[in-house]
């Protein structure tokens, strides 16, 4: 089936795409698998072809990997005024030259070496009180601070200034949403004013950093040589605040789920508590099963077909991340929270191909060492009824608030047994 009409402009941008698809439109944040059944089989072609909605894994799963697909989004008609300055957005060369530089602060060697400071904050953060008595927001006292102060630490970012980055790291990631061309004019002037912001300040800090290099990622990006030549000014600015911004909100979304799932399967707390090879099965499965990228944006650089899809040079690809990593014929029981299943480890939560998440190895660590704090240290937590809340979006699923009640939480030193399942 060959794609028809004329490609309308901007349907992305401007958010009108969702006027086209409604279960888009009216997906609820936490749970939108309900709209996913109703997208998922062929690609749905969008826009005049202008758009391909993309569902089932082995097409997403190819696209991630196919050499005529891109990130750059300023030749689509799908797209208006959005800038492609953040890696995970550029293609070949730049982003290769780039990607070798930051893959080399996130090997796994040097993760590993990261972990006994990341579990001494973890404990840390779990020490400190709770911001009301009894109770315990997995998402303000854990999952956002931890893989913030992460990436800050790689970066060496002030401690008095990593408040600033977390309100700038929200709007951003809010404001860069599909359906960001839908949001209020006060959401979009937050967005910009946080831009602009994070890029002044990343530029004085690279400023500081030549006069004075550290031992950081940052001084790195300044110093490092690829191919006989340096990162620009603005390559190191827009790579740092993408280090910044997507290295720890995919962390975020992943320990919050993984809270959420403990408090779903209680026979499940004490093996994360004490077994990491199942903390790390565990983890792989809520990667698949809540995925906290839900989709991904992807532009054909030349004509292609998608199943019997024809697809125009410059046409968008939507790919659903989400429904992709549960589609039955990749996924047996895909609904079913399986921790044993053999397969659970090809979910495409982190991507594919180049632009695989470069800090999926981080991630993975943050988020084992936080879910065996978690089940090691929290005596008879319960997930409030009401106490998980979503931003509305379509690209990351992260939850804003998860608020248990809890009893108390264990000293470090008397974690001997688990704490109890959450419920």
């Amino acid at each position: 089936m060959a794609t028809s009409g004329s490609p309308q402009t901007a349907v992305i941008s401007t958010g009108a795409l969702f006027d086209e698809i409604p279960a888009l439109a009216n997906l609820d944040p936490a749970d939108p698998y309900a709209a996913y059944a109703q997208l998922f089989g062929a690609p749905l072609v969008a826009a005049g072809g202008s758009v391909v909605v993309v569902t089932r894994y082995h097409e997403c799963y190819e696209l991630l990997r196919h050499p005529h697909v891109m990130n750059r989004r300023d030749t689509s008609p799908a797209f208006r005024g959005l800038t492609a300055s953040f890696m995970h957005m550029m293609d070949p060369p730049e982003h290769t030259r780039i990607r070798s530089i930051v893959n080399k602060a996130l090997t796994r060697r040097s993760v590993e070496a990261l972990k006994p400071w990341l579990e001494r904050e973890v404990h840390r953060l779990l020490d400190r009180p709770p911001s009301a008595v009894g109770r315990y927001d997995v998402i303000t006292e854990l999952a956002y601070p931890l893989p913030l102060n992460a990436i800050c630490q790689m970066l060496d970012v002030p401690m008095a200034d990593r408040g600033a980055i977390t309100g700038w790291s929200r709007s951003i990631t809010y404001g860069s949403d599909l359906l960001a061309g839908r949001r209020s004019t006060i959401d979009q002037h937050e967005f910009r004013t946080a831009i602009g912001a994070f890029r002044r300040y990343i530029q004085k800090l690279t400023e500081e950093r030549r006069r004075a290099p550290k031992d950081d990622l940052l001084s790195r990006l300044i110093l490092a040589e690829e191919t006989g030549d340096r990162l620009t000014d603005r390559e190191i600015t827009w790579t740092a605040i993408g280090l910044l911004v997507t290295g720890h909100e995919t962390t975020v979304s992943l320990i919050a789920h993984g809270a959420i799932a403990l408090s779903r399967h209680p026979e499940m707390v004490d093996r994360v508590a004490t077994d990491e090879d199942f903390a790390d099965a565990f983890i792989e499965e809520i990667l698949r099963y809540d995925s906290p990228v839900q989709a991904a944006v992807r532009i054909a650089a030349e004509d292609l077909r998608v199943d019997t899809v024809d697809v125009r040079a410059d046409s968008a690809l939507l790919l659903i991340l989400g429904a992709a990593n549960r589609d039955p014929d990749q996924f047996a029981d895909p609904d079913s929270f399986d921790v044993d299943r053999r397969n659970n480890r090809t979910h495409l939560a982190f991507g594919g191909g180049p632009h695989f998440c470069p800090g999926a190895a981080l991630s993975r660590l943050e988020t084992r060492l936080a879910l065996m704090a978690l089940a090691q240290r929290f005596v008879n937590p319960r997930l409030d009824a009401d106490g998980v809340r979503y931003r509305k979006g379509t690209m990351m699923r992260t939850p804003t608030v998860v608020d248990f009640e809890v009893d108390d939480i264990r000293p470090r030193q008397n974690v001997g047994s688990a704490g109890g399942a959450p419920r």
